[in-house]
């Protein structure tokens, strides 16, 4: 039998576990808001989501809540939701996140119905079981399931647990909405070498829609093509489709690049560099200092 001191222990401790952070409790709101515009938006998010009590709470924290300020998640995470990236996070944190964890802050910022852009950007911990939250979006036109960032290379070691057949669930039922706003899928490259079938049906399927047939072109290509599972004619930043091929009215142009396995048009390359034209132009310049060392008479 517990005693009135181990049981007041005890008490004690419940309810300190079903507090998430005291910051509500210590700071006012409009503090908490300030504090979190200062962070990128996933960890805003994150931020909120980790401040406020959770919707299921004891007898005995509902009583201690009654004379605490109401502090509004939406309030210090934001309402406007055009693109979430968690590349704008360090490395090590998004490697971290769970599936529970991401579909969380998609379910906060209701994803389904605002969010246009989702980049998965270093997210290598999931298994894809927290998309489900996009699961129907009306909204959604660029979903980057590749795991890195625009500057580095798709090909991943050890190989991430995103799992095939579960995420082409929620895509399907994206796709089959008739609102579907979808323009660009970038996907990882582990699924355009390895051997699901699945995936070659849904990449047939994603060519049906209407918003995607453009001039009747297209936009994957057959299976065993060395560009399997890249979505072509279309760019990967602005998602701006080139229904006359890669070469736009304005003069724009779409080119791919080896390195990151995404289309570009010219416009966003001027703001999108990836590793292997950084490292081509500091050759370049190398070259010619060299050439004129050795013309330049000292």
């Amino acid at each position: 039998m517990l005693s009135k001191s181990n049981k007041r222990r005890r008490i004690a401790a419940d309810a300190c576990t079903t507090i998430i952070c005291p910051l509500y409790d210590l700071l006012p709101e409009k503090m908490l808001e300030e504090v979190a515009s200062f962070l990128a938006a996933p960890s805003r998010v994150l931020f909120a989501i980790a401040i406020t009590p959770p919707s299921s709470i004891s007898p005995y924290h509902m009583i201690m809540a009654r004379s605490r300020p109401n502090v509004s998640r939406s309030s210090i995470a934001g309402n406007e939701w055009h693109t979430l990236d968690f590349g704008d996070v360090e490395k090590e944190l998004a490697a971290k996140l769970s599936d529970d964890d991401i579909s969380k802050v998609l379910l906060h910022i209701d994803a389904a119905n605002k969010l246009k852009i989702l980049r998965l950007t270093n997210c290598s911990n999931m298994t894809g079981a927290g998309l489900v939250s996009l699961s129907g979006s009306t909204s959604i036109e660029l979903i980057d399931l590749s795991l890195v960032g625009a500057h580095q290379s798709p090909i991943l070691d050890p190989k991430p647990p995103l799992d095939c057949d579960l995420v082409l669930t929620i895509l399907d039922s994206i796709i089959n909405q008739g609102r579907c706003q979808l323009k660009h899928l970038q996907f990882p490259h582990m699924w355009r070498g390895g051997d699901y079938d699945q995936f070659n049906e849904f990449l047939e399927r994603y060519d049906e829609m209407d918003e995607m047939l453009g001039d009747g072109r297209d936009v994957f290509v057959t299976f065993g093509d060395m560009y399997f599972g890249i979505q072509d004619y279309t760019c990967s930043e602005c998602t701006q489709y080139y229904s006359s091929g890669r070469d736009g009215e304005d003069g724009n142009a779409l080119y791919f690049c080896n390195t990151c396995e995404r289309y570009h048009c010219t416009q966003c390359s001027a703001m999108v560099e990836c590793q292997t034209v950084r490292t081509f132009c500091v050759w370049i310049a190398y070259l010619i200092l060299f050439v004129l060392a050795q013309v330049v008479p000292t």
